[in-house]
């Protein structure tokens, strides 16, 4: 890439409105590129962004790819698609994306007030506020065609303020004259100002296959992608044969969720339903999307379809005896493997999927115990994602010949691990053992080194010994007993695994689908509080695990009954 490859381009935000539909708005064009990640900021990032604008502060540039179609420029976003999508949204809608009082002042709403209350008019300014704000979130725009008039606002207030009985005329004549000449028009005013600010854009015009460097580079040095989808890029080039169509749905939903905004993808013919072709990011991330809804006891929910989920770029990496610092390596990797061909990972995929299915399966008797009926935990993750991935591929390359296309081995110790699993699961997070990133011991405990190869590692074969179990426990509940609380407390992830891990023999699967079960301290929390509190003591263990048990809803509300007959 050269200098001249570059050039940069000042655009007013209000000449970024239509930019993004087929076509363009008569100025530009601007797509989406396939490596691109979809729309994930939240409400509050994007109030932020136009709240900056506003104030005049900068915001960054944006970097776009540029060609030509029937004589008008085409611009492929590499960099600012969060930022772009934000000012399209806001152009369309301003007061849905920004705070509605970014547009007025408390000046505006203390004359309001004044006019609607003139005998006490401050109290009421915090309603007003709250009125005002939710009315123009319903308008959306300022378009008069939507209902943005004087008239329409007037209307309001009575209703909300007033319970719809009518203001005097002259109240009225007042309210509606100022809306008119002085608070709409400032609105107005400051939309404008947002809509006239700039933009640099950076616009590249180089050779199109430098463009994923570009975006790799950009993304990795300002870490503002995740690890994952750096590669969206660099990898768009490693062509993968999918036969599994929920994969091929997670891809499509992930594009479609731009082209529900009115984006137009890059480098695609007609939408994303018609896509028949996938990169090896597409496909570990749809994937990695699938697994994740299947096996919901050990892998965390992910609502936002356009996110990547680590469990198809990590595992895919280790299987592969490769670090996790070398994950950029794995479409090479793969490309020497399937030289010259499309690459295909169904069986693989095959062994992946039968090795979630055996590790959720050995976890599922004491992780799927319902706790505490009164908060009703969504969804109970009390391990890492490492932890969890260190089982799933342990038991895949113990069960499964990676040098064999993933062949099942005639001979191996699959079921001594899956028996294995449970136990070093619940030592491991009483250990605190995968605290920190774990990338270096997911790949240790998986694979080992014998002078020029590699083989499964012994890690998981031995079941943890006795004494091993009696020093974790000991250590973990002394731990315990040295909190110092004066308080109720939440209980910890590790105490809530444990008296599932407990009690798993213990209820049935009939009284787990039935029966309300609460968290419960044996001896009474008022009581303690009141005892810690009365001796002027630095704190007593009253969440300390000893004094947890796992009582049905009604057994413990008569025991709270008892207590309180006997503390009176």
């Amino acid at each position: 890439m050269t200098v001249n490859d570059t050039s940069p381009e000042i655009v007013m935000l209000k000449n970024l409105r239509g930019s993004t539909k087929p076509g363009g708005n008569g100025k530009f064009e601007i797509r989406i590129p396939v490596f691109q990640r979809g729309i994930v900021w939240n409400d509050d990032q994007k109030k932020k962004l136009i709240e900056s604008i506003k104030l005049g502060y900068p915001v960054g540039s944006l970097m776009a790819y540029e060609t030509y179609e029937d004589n008008k420029p085409v611009w492929s976003l590499i960099d600012g698609l969060q930022r772009t999508s934000t000012i399209i949204e806001y152009l369309d809608k301003p007061f849905k994306v920004a705070s509605p009082g970014l547009f007025y002042s408390i000046d505006h709403l203390t004359h309001i007030s004044q006019i609607l209350f003139p005998d006490n008019p401050a109290p009421h300014i915090s309603e007003l506020t709250e009125v005002l704000d939710e009315w123009l979130k319903i308008m959306g725009t300022n378009n008069q065609a939507s209902g943005f008039h004087a008239g329409k606002l007037q209307q309001y207030l009575v209703e909300k303020l007033f319970n719809n009985v009518h203001l005097n005329s002259e109240k009225t004549i007042k309210l509606i004259n100022y809306l008119s000449e002085e608070f709409f028009e400032h609105i107005n005013q400051e939309i404008r100002k947002i809509e006239d600010a700039t933009l640099p854009f950076i616009i590249y015009k180089g050779p199109e296959d430098q463009v994923p460097e570009i975006f790799e580079r950009i993304n990795t040095e300002g870490l503002k992608l995740s690890k994952y989808e750096t590669f969206a890029a660099t990898w768009t080039f490693r062509r993968v044969h999918i036969s599994n169509a929920e994969v091929v749905t997670r891809i499509k939903r992930k594009y479609a969720e731009l082209e529900s905004k009115g984006y137009v993808i890059s480098g695609l013919t007609g939408d994303s339903s018609s896509m028949t072709e996938f990169n090896l990011f597409e496909y570990l991330f749809g994937l990695g999307k699938v697994l994740t809804d299947r096996h919901t006891l050990i892998f965390r929910a992910s609502p936002n379809p356009a996110e990547p989920v680590p469990l198809g770029f990590v595992i895919a990496t280790v299987a592969y005896q490769l670090q996790i610092s070398k994950m950029k390596e794995l479409a090479g990797k793969l490309g020497d493997i399937y030289a010259g061909d499309e690459i295909n990972l169904e069986n693989f995929e095959k062994a992946l999927s039968e090795s979630c299915r055996v590790v959720e399966d050995s976890l599922r008797g004491f992780l799927k115990i319902r706790l505490n009926s009164r908060t009703r935990e969504k969804q109970f993750i009390p391990h890492s994602d490492n932890q969890i991935f260190s089982y799933i591929v342990r038991y895949m390359i113990e069960r499964f010949d990676k040098e064999n296309d993933w062949a099942e081995k005639p001979i191996n110790k699959a079921s001594d691990l899956q028996k294995n699993i449970p136990l070093f699961y619940l030592i491991d997070i009483l250990n605190g053992t995968w605290s920190g990133s774990g990338d270096s011991r997911l790949y240790r405990v998986c694979w080992t080194s014998n002078g020029d190869s590699l083989s499964p590692a012994n890690d998981y074969l031995n079941s943890p010994l006795i004494e091993e179990w009696d020093s974790t426990l000991e250590s973990w509940h002394n731990r315990e007993l040295a909190k110092l609380q004066k308080v109720r407390t939440s209980n910890t992830p590790e105490a809530k695994l444990l008296l599932k891990f407990l009690y798993q023999d213990v209820i049935t699967v009939l009284q787990n689908e039935t029966i309300d079960f609460d968290i419960e301290h044996l001896w009474s929390v008022e009581k303690l509080v009141s005892l810690v509190a009365s001796t002027g003591s630095d704190g007593w263990p009253i969440g300390a695990f000893s004094n947890l048990a796992l009582l049905e809803k009604e057994i413990n509300q008569t025991k709270s009954f008892l207590f309180s007959r006997f503390l009176a």
